[in-house]
């Protein structure tokens, strides 16, 4: 389901709700969803279109992510990012 599915699912099951109050509700929607993948491998794309994996270590009520075990998905074309070989 889409983001916008859920703010609609939302908006129907909480009509009086504020704009505030819907838009906590999905951000805790989304810290709930964060949580249950806390120890399983994640890929996250980052806004400079980089993409990273690693083990997803926590997640705040901010949505900020802590991965562990990390590297980038095209090694080829962020060489800068990759960890050199001891």
């Amino acid at each position: 389901m889409s983001i916008l599915g859920v703010y609609q699912k939302l908006r129907v099951i909480l009509p009086i709700a504020s704009e505030h109050t819907l838009s906590h509700a999905l951000k805790m929607l989304f810290f709930s969803f964060f949580k249950t993948l806390v120890d399983h491998q994640v890929t996250v794309e980052l806004k400079n279109d980089i993409s990273i994996r690693g083990t997803l270590k926590s997640v705040d009520q901010y949505l900020n992510i802590k991965l562990d075990d990390i590297e980038v998905t095209e090694p080829m074309k962020y060489p800068h990012l990759v960890r050199p070989q001891l």
